[in-house]
């Protein structure tokens, strides 16, 4: 019963990690995208990363598969996805657009791909969310069997 558990508490703590990995990443990310263009990963972009790769390498030690990168994957392209596609009317910004202003606007460089990659992309972290419940649950019930 406690082995049961404990292992259920780091299940719940190492996709917890990989969450607070997924928002260092997308905090980071909203830096790269710029009227001037998309830039670099930042600092704060590779730390989030660093830390999602260390989740991922915790999960395939310990369960042998990746799905548990579930929230990770929502916590970023959630977000990101509802603010691509409330910026989808605008147009992107020019390569010489002058400051934006309240008399001129214009969407950051890369806003329309992400408006498709980001649900694309949430759409895949909810296929995952579901095979890793239905593989707790049928650990769950082994372990209840024996």
């Amino acid at each position: 019963m406690l082995r049961r558990a404990i292992g259920f508490l780091y299940a719940v703590l190492i996709r917890t990690l990989g969450a607070v990995g997924g928002a260092i990443a997308a905090y980071g990310a909203t830096g790269m995208f710029t009227t001037a263009g998309v830039t670099p990963p930042n600092a704060i972009v590779n730390v989030g990363a660093l830390v999602i790769g260390l989740v991922a390498i915790a999960l395939w030690l310990r369960e042998r598969r990746l799905d548990g990168l579930w929230l990770a994957i929502l916590v970023i392209a959630v977000p990101y996805a509802l603010y691509a596609l409330g910026s989808w009317s605008q147009a992107e910004c020019p390569p010489t657009a002058p400051p934006i202003t309240p008399t001129f606007s214009c969407a950051p460089v890369g806003t329309h791909a992400i408006a498709i990659a980001a649900p694309i992309l949430a759409v895949f972290g909810l296929a995952l969310f579901v095979r890793d419940i239905q593989m707790l649950a049928s650990e769950r019930r082994a372990i209840v069997r024996r």
